[in-house]
């Protein structure tokens, strides 16, 4: 059994119609740093190759904060992963701008993520005009 545990920020927008959410983000390859300084945390993101990653989902709000969600991940030649979850979003100390939280369960996976099973957190941020930007930690377990 292969087990991998991995972080990604993606970028991209939600859409809002017929009472859903519709959410497309994406990134190119990326090493992601965290360097402990004198200074404090130093955070930063790199690209590191051409591939890409797309998630896409659908999102159907279950109370005032709540929701479920379910939706793709393609990590380019990687393969591809279904999943379904339950979040919540609220107040965010940026202007304009909501914050919240899910963890999504693998529930399928193709190609090279084929008997793809384990689970992704997820915190966001969203702007009024739709501008998502998604952190994901993965913790997939392959056969």
């Amino acid at each position: 059994m292969r087990h991998l545990v991995f972080a990604l920020q993606l970028k991209g927008h939600v859409t809002h119609a017929d009472g859903r959410f519709n959410a497309k983000t994406s990134a190119s390859s990326q090493t992601l740093r965290t360097q402990m300084t004198i200074n404090g945390v130093q955070p930063s993101i790199e690209r590191a190759g051409p591939l890409s990653i797309v998630c896409e989902s659908e999102i159907q709000p279950t109370g005032e904060e709540t929701y479920e969600e379910h939706g793709t991940i393609t990590y380019s030649m990687g393969g591809k992963i279904r999943f379904k979850g339950l979040g919540r979003i609220g107040p965010c100390p940026l202007p304009h701008t909501r914050m919240g939280t899910a963890v999504w369960e693998i529930t399928e996976g193709e190609g090279k993520m084929a008997g793809a099973t384990g689970l992704i957190t997820v915190t966001f941020t969203l702007a009024d005009d739709g501008a998502a930007i998604d952190n994901h930690f993965a913790q997939i377990f392959l056969p």
